[in-house]
């Protein structure tokens, strides 16, 4: 069931990751989720203006060409009653390059539709988008959601929880069963992910590591998978686990995708975040610290994952984020 709201929403999202993030949106008849600025357009003349328009390489010879044209043309609201709208920009590069700094577009929405709300949802810390400029941001959005609760706190933004949605993940049989697996970015936190491996398989654990994003003369350990996956196949590797392993970025605080992962697909969790345990997404026969727990993984990861309840499953739904929008702009 979709929430009943006061306003209809259209959301500036992403696919991958938050395709499947959103996914319980996708039959809301209140609200339209974009994977992509185009996703409205179907004629193929208007298409390849408006690709004209935002291209980046254009616009350092000429403002956005076409706009006048390209603009009208750029959404199709397919919402069949009168309520207000809310704009909903996720605070990435991809928006905020390409629809804030000092793009018309965003002035054109606030002149077409004058009574519409207008607000961001960053669901990485602040300090890894130098795009986003937040004294400026302030000025253009009625409300900013952050998924961290420290910039939260540094920058005076409202908390909600990174959206979750049960996804049906197409089974893929040709993926080798493992006990712990873990895809992401390596960046700094690299030396303890090597270090994990290394103690898990030295316990006779099969572990599907795939590490990104590693600097240069940072060492290669014969077993992980040093390329990135698509969210999809992400999933389709979790799903044939039997643990996801969590580590955390340097300065975030907050709940990474691996602890949604880990309880819609009914997986334990190991993870460094020592805050998690004090959180009420932990389930302590599943829930394990990497500094406690990883000596005795042996004893607890061939133990079934019991379901997360309907309940919570409802709580980290996106459905949710709507209704704390929904209520945020009614109060006002």
């Amino acid at each position: 069931m979709c929430t009943n709201t006061t306003y209809n929403y259209v959301i500036f999202g992403t696919g991958d990751y938050y395709k499947v993030g959103y996914y319980d949106l996708t039959q809301c008849p209140n609200v339209l989720y974009l994977e992509h600025y185009m996703q409205t357009i179907r004629n193929p003349f208007v298409r390849l203006l408006t690709r004209v328009t935002f291209s980046q390489k254009v616009n350092k010879l000429f403002r956005y060409p076409f706009s006048r044209f390209t603009f009208k043309h750029l959404l199709t609201l397919p919402f069949k009653d009168n309520k207000p709208l809310c704009f909903l920009y996720f605070g990435n590069v991809y928006w905020t390059t390409a629809f804030l700094v000092d793009s018309p577009f965003f002035n054109y929405l606030k002149k077409t539709y004058p009574d519409a709300k207008f607000g961001m949802y960053i669901q990485d810390i602040v300090a890894r988008n130098p795009h986003l400029d937040m004294p400026r941001i302030k000025e253009q959005f009625d409300f900013i959601f952050s998924y961290d609760k420290g910039d939260c706190a540094k920058y005076n933004l409202i908390y909600h929880p990174t959206p979750y949605s049960a996804y049906p993940v197409p089974q893929d049989d040709a993926i080798s069963e493992s006990d712990v697996y873990f895809c992401g970015k390596g960046k700094d936190r690299y030396p303890l992910i090597h270090a994990i491996y290394e103690q898990c398989t030295a316990q006779g654990l099969t572990c599907d590591f795939y590490l990104t994003d590693l600097p240069s003369n940072a060492p290669r350990i014969k077993g992980i998978h040093y390329y990135s996956l698509s969210y999809i196949e992400n999933l389709q590797h979790l799903v044939r686990s039997k643990c996801v392993l969590e580590i955390m970025q340097s300065e975030a605080d907050g709940f990474t995708p691996r602890v949604w992962e880990s309880l819609f697909y009914s997986k334990h969790l190991l993870t460094n975040n020592a805050s998690f345990m004090h959180s009420p997404y932990y389930r302590p026969q599943f829930s394990h610290l990497v500094s406690a727990d990883t000596d005795t993984i042996n004893e607890w990861i061939n133990q079934p994952v019991a379901p997360m309840s309907a309940a919570l499953q409802n709580e980290l739904s996106p459905k949710k984020l709507i209704e704390h929008i929904d209520i945020i702009l009614t109060k006002h």
